[in-house]
């Protein structure tokens, strides 16, 4: 056998030992933490909060300089609630939690619903949640049940004790907050919701909480609890009574609320100072759900503090890795980390001095992004999609294409070729409104389009000019730790929070199309000058750059590549070597496929949601698999219904077909002429179905990915027909 058919899986290993070797994650020790650890966390819940809310409150300074910040994702399943924030933070998953399940305590009504309910007896001092069975129930369908309670039976089983104070009543009782310590029984090991609430009517419901009572119940329980949490709940009540007060006294009750709490904290710290060789607890203020207005205005990252009185800084995410934002599921190891029970932990602490700023300016960018994302590519959805529709009419009417129309309809489709690239580029954060980046980014790609059609260029150098400018800008970015996709429209949103790092499947759909058809333009230009190696190695980078969890992390993404690149192999190659390829590539596909999940799964410190994925099946069995491929199979359903790039797919397929049949012959004429095109064009096709079928948004991989195949085979098809063959100088 000869040499360079072992030169895939050459490539493959060398291409992933680079990236191990140059890759920090991957060289960077274990977070050991046990021998310092403060051994106490105290979490205080405080809804509702946003840092612009903390920056206006002078009383809120002190802490604001002295902490470690972020931004904290609370994505849930299904309708987001308040409640369910609470139950996912215990939980350390996306947990259900309905609205009706809020009440708890130590309180005796709470201890007799309880022992009804399960069957058991609680000692009176303990707080208890009285419809554990039920919760745990609720749970079973999603294999989500063996979590509730994950926080407190992991405090427990290494001898420590939880606490839960405070309560959230309004006009109903609200003890969700006890979610957060509570074990798998239902049972916190002490606190006190019942003594906390004084009557104030300069507080909605005249109600507030009595914080002189509440440092009296944190001094008597900290000495004896290892994770104390405290439910502030005055805000909780502001915030359920916001619909009947003006917007003025709304915010004169946030900043007496806000007063009281820095002021309670303030004499924590001070306190602790005070008592000389005993540590200071950590104190984590959390805002675990945002207020009403900023939630409809797509503002929903909100605020994590955590105070040791040494450090300040930022934290630092491997879920989401970035700076400044952590999810809402990694809390849980944390605190236990904090707590000297693990010696990892998802989120890490990294000092600075301008931490506020960043943390400022990075939900802005976000969210500016977040903003103009929705209605920018529902513009550019619309955009392909009329650009087809005139197409349509070019195909149906060619004598269309030898009038002005005919120029008209020539630049549209190459800005429908050169779209995915300005949105990757061009800096979305810079622009408040959507309508403005719209006007720069359509007027950009019909500026360049304008001059790629005045410059009479070859056909497929144009193809191979704009797929290879694409394709080395994405492999650039994913290269470079993706800086460009973090704040492209067309790349991903940490506040919806789908997925944070790698490559979206819009631009893998984009990455896989454009590699492909650039892939068939090279042939066509240098013919035999590209040999079968020298493409399998540029193949095996590509699949590696997406899959590989330090780079792309999409393997969904990557496996479509590979049957994009092994179907244009076949295509291509000889009837002899097409024997050999169509043996041998699937063996690569199994081992690369093998090896990406290993390194992902066992070799990173920060591991990927795949490399988690196959840790939790191993861990919880075949029921994670088949919960996981149930709802992503759902989603994949749900995204067909309702986005609009099912639209453009459906479009983009219509307009093949008669290609096909209008105007006859055309396009056997230009599968003839150009058969490595041809190849680019099946073998694409062959990788977005391939996409569609193994993402849980394969629809919207399939569709960009399908945009190169319809509008470079347009491209070409409209100068076939406009000028005859023999007389046509451009060259196709």
């Amino acid at each position: 056998m000869k040499v360079r058919l072992f030169l895939p899986l050459i490539a493959a290993i060398l291409y992933t030992l680079f990236g191990l070797a140059n890759d920090s994650s991957f060289n960077a020790p274990e977070n050991q933490n046990t021998e310092n650890a403060s051994k106490k966390v105290v979490f205080m819940i405080a809804d509702y909060l946003s840092f612009e809310d903390l920056e206006k409150q002078e009383s809120m300074k002190w802490l604001l300089d002295n902490s470690y910040l972020a931004l904290l994702n609370n994505r849930q399943n299904g309708r987001p609630s308040p409640y369910k924030a609470k139950a996912i933070l215990g939980a350390g998953r996306r947990v259900e939690m309905p609205s009706d399940m809020l009440g708890g305590g130590t309180g005796r009504k709470w201890h007799d619903l309880y022992r009804i309910n399960n069957g058991q007896l609680q000692p009176s001092h303990r707080p208890v949640f009285p419809q554990i069975s039920k919760l745990i129930s609720l749970n079973s369908s999603e294999g989500y049940d063996k979590r509730i309670g994950y926080l407190g039976d992991a405090i427990h089983s290494q001898g420590g004790k939880t606490c839960f104070i405070g309560n959230a009543d309004s006009s109903l009782p609200n003890r969700s907050t006890i979610l957060i310590p509570m074990d798998r029984s239902g049972a916190v090991d002490m606190g006190d919701t019942e003594t906390l609430s004084a009557a104030d009517n300069r507080y909605p419901y005249s109600i507030r909480t009595d914080y002189s009572k509440l440092e009296e119940l944190y001094k008597q329980f900290l000495p004896a609890s290892s994770f104390l949490v405290i439910e502030t709940g005055d805000l909780e009540r502001l915030e359920k009574n916001r619909s009947n007060m003006s917007p003025a006294q709304y915010q004169a009750g946030k900043q007496l609320i806000l007063d009281d709490i820095s002021r309670f904290l303030k004499g924590l710290a001070d306190s602790a100072a005070a008592e000389a060789g005993s540590p200071e607890p950590v104190v984590i203020l959390l805002s675990s759900y945002p207020a009403s207005d900023r939630y409809d205005k797509g503002d929903r990252l909100t605020p994590v503090i955590v105070y040791d009185g040494v450090n300040r800084g930022i934290l630092f995410s491997s879920g989401t890795r970035r700076e400044g934002i952590v999810l809402n599921t990694e809390l849980a190891d944390y605190i236990l980390y904090k707590l000297g029970m693990l010696k990892r932990s998802p989120i890490e602490e990294k000092g600075s001095t301008e931490s506020l700023s960043f943390i400022t300016e990075l939900n802005g960018k976000t969210l500016a992004v977040s903003r103009l994302r929705l209605p920018v590519l529902t513009s550019f959805a619309v955009f392909v999609i009329l650009s087809l529709l005139l197409c349509f009419l070019a195909l149906i009417n060619p004598f269309l294409l030898r009038s002005r129309f005919g120029s008209v309809i020539r630049v549209l489709v190459r800005m429908n070729l050169l779209g995915p690239l300005l949105l990757l580029v061009l800096p979305a954060y810079l622009f408040k409104k959507p309508l403005l980046f719209a006007a720069l980014f359509f007027l950009s790609i019909a500026f360049l389009s304008i001059i790629m059609f005045r410059l009479k260029t070859a056909l497929k150098v144009e193809i191979c000019a704009i797929c290879l400018a694409t394709v080395l800008t994405l492999a650039l970015d994913i290269s470079a730790g993706s800086p460009l996709i973090k704040y492209s429209v067309i790349g991903y949103d940490p506040i919806i929070g789908a997925r944070f790092y790698g490559v979206g499947n819009e631009l893998a759909g984009v990455f896989v199309g454009c590699s492909i058809l650039l892939t068939g333009a090279m042939k066509e230009i240098y013919h035999k000058k590209i040999k079968a190696g020298y493409v399998i190695i540029g193949h095996t980078a590509f699949i590696c750059l997406l899959g590989l969890s330090f780079w792309g992390a999409n393997l969904g993404g990557a496996l479509a590549a590979f049957t994009g690149y092994y179907s244009f192999l076949l295509l291509s190659c000889s009837r002899k070597g097409r024997i050999r390829q169509f043996v041998l590539l699937p063996l690569i596909l199994a081992g690369l496929i093998a090896l990406l999940v290993y390194i992902d799964s066992y070799m990173g410190s920060k591991v990927s949601h795949v490399g988690l994925f196959f840790q939790d099946i191993q861990q919880n069995g075949i029921d994670v698999l088949l919960s996981t491929l149930y709802r992503k199979t759902a989603m994949n359903f749900r995204l067909i219904r309702y986005t609009i790039w099912t639209k453009v797919l459906l479009c983009i397929i219509f307009i093949l077909i008669t290609t096909y049949f209008k105007p006859v012959g055309v396009v056997r004429r230009v599968f003839r002429a150009q058969p490595y095109l041809k190849a680019g064009w099946i073998s694409a096709t062959a990788a977005s179905i391939c996409g569609f079928l193994l993402n849980d948004s394969g629809i919207v991989l399939a569709a960009t990915a399908m945009i190169y195949v319809v509008f470079t085979l347009l491209l070409v098809c409209f100068d076939s027909m406009a000028i005859p063959e023999e007389i046509n100088q451009r060259g196709i």
